[in-house]
């Protein structure tokens, strides 16, 4: 009985951060953040890009995996929401943050809860 109490108690402390990281999913989906940032590889669309002479090669290999992100950010929270605000440089591949801009105009128009959880899920990839 003991254990099964310490289990539920357990349960209830890590169910807030899978809520928050499913509604973080929810917000990457929604908007379409997954056409550049894949779980373990850059842009997802580079080849056809490529094919039909679309952006340049520093604009097509400059876009960081989930993984890499959650790397980078590793210990970082609250400056990939600052990032995220448009209040920060990219701790990943700095020099190329210009190339986000106009997508961060997305992530500055999220709610406050909304872009603490797309931080969430970014930093429970593997």
């Amino acid at each position: 009985m003991k254990r099964l109490i310490m289990i539920m108690l357990a349960s209830l402390v890590f169910l807030p951060i899978n809520v928050a990281a499913g509604e973080g999913k929810s917000i990457f989906k929604s908007h379409h953040c997954g056409a550049c940032h894949r779980l373990d590889k850059g842009s997802a669309s580079t080849p056809s890009l490529k094919e039909r002479g679309r952006g340049d090669e520093d604009y097509l290999t400059s876009r960081p995996s989930l993984k890499e992100i959650a790397q980078g950010y590793k210990g970082k929270e609250e400056r990939l929401i600052s990032f995220l605000n448009g209040e920060a440089e990219p701790v990943i591949r700095p020099g190329k943050g210009t190339l986000m801009k106009r997508y961060i105009k997305k992530t500055k128009a999220l709610s406050d809860s909304d872009r603490k959880a797309l931080a969430d899920y970014l930093l429970m990839k593997p």
